[in-house]
C-alpha cells in the first residue's frame, strides 16, 4: 500500500504512477459514462449528477454506490453499497456525551438489499479535509464487534496532560483496557501498534493514529467475513 503524505498524489507525475501500480484500478464518474475512455474494475460514483445523465446500458463492471433511491434505479450492473456511518460532530469534546454507539449493520443485510459487498467510512466520515486545527483533547474512534452488531467507541484523553504524547499514553491506558472488547483474545495490527507505542512511552502522530483505527477496522471486518465464508 502506498503511504503518501498530504498532497503528494495531487500532481501529474503521481497520477501517472498511480495508474501505473499493479492493482485492480477504480474510475471515478466523473463524467458521464459513455464519454470515458479508461478501463476499470470498479466504478465509483463521485457526483451523483453525472451518474444519472450517463447510459448506463452497457455497464458490466460492479459499482461502488450510495443508497440513493434515483441512483438505484437508473445504475445497472453490481452495486456495492456505500454508506457514511461515521457521527461526525464539530467538536471532539461532544463525544463526551455518548462515546459509545451503533455503528453500522450493513454487513448483516447487503445481500438481503440486492448489493455485492458493503463499504463504509469508519474514522472520520467520507469528507476529505488538508487542513485541521490543534485540539485540546486527543481522539481514537475504534470499531468492535458486539455479537454480531458493529459498535464504534470514541476514546478520548482529558484536557489535563500538557502535551500530546501524554494526552496519547493517557488515552492509551482506556484503550488497553478495553483490548479484549476491541478484539477479543487476538490483537489486531492496528492495536498492536498503538500499544507497541504506548509500551515505548512514545508518541505515534495523528497520520500513524489515523492508520491504526483503518488497519483494525478492515482486520476485524475481514475477521468476520472469513468467519461467515
Amino acid at each position: 500500500m502506498q503511504n503518501p503524505q498530504l498532497g503528494e498524489f495531487n500532481t501529474l507525475n503521481a497520477s501517472i504512477l498511480l495508474q501505473e501500480l499493479p492493482a485492480k484500478k477504480a474510475l471515478l464518474v466523473n463524467q458521464p459514462l459513455e464519454t470515458r475512455r479508461s478501463s476499470a474494475d470498479l466504478l465509483v460514483i463521485d457526483q451523483p449528477s453525472i451518474a444519472l445523465a450517463s447510459d448506463w446500458t452497457d455497464n458490466q463492471k460492479p459499482v461502488f454506490i450510495p443508497p440513493e433511491f434515483r441512483l438505484l434505479n437508473k445504475v445497472i450492473g453490481d452495486k456495492i453499497i456505500s454508506q457514511d456511518h461515521f457521527t461526525r460532530l464539530p467538536k471532539l469534546s461532544f463525544y463526551q456525551a455518548c462515546t459509545d454507539e451503533p455503528f453500522s449493520s450493513d454487513h448483516l443485510s447487503y445481500k438481503e438489499k440486492g448489493f455485492l459487498g458493503f463499504s463504509d467510512f469508519s474514522i472520520d466520515s467520507r469528507i476529505y479535509y488538508e487542513k485541521s486545527f490543534p485540539s485540546t483533547l486527543l481522539s481514537l474512534h475504534l470499531v468492535y464487534f458486539s455479537q454480531e452488531q458493529l459498535r464504534i467507541h470514541h476514546f478520548l484523553s482529558t484536557e489535563e496532560p500538557a502535551t500530546q504524547k501524554e494526552k496519547f499514553l493517557e488515552l492509551m491506558q482506556e484503550v488497553c483496557a478495553w483490548q479484549k472488547v476491541l478484539c477479543h483474545e487476538s490483537l489486531t495490527k492496528g492495536l498492536s501498534l498503538l500499544i507497541d507505542y504506548a509500551d515505548q512511552k512514545k508518541f505515534p502522530g495523528m497520520g500513524v493514529m489515523r492508520k491504526a483505527s483503518v488497519m483494525h477496522h478492515m482486520e476485524l471486518m475481514s475477521r468476520y467475513l472469513e468467519g461467515k465464508s
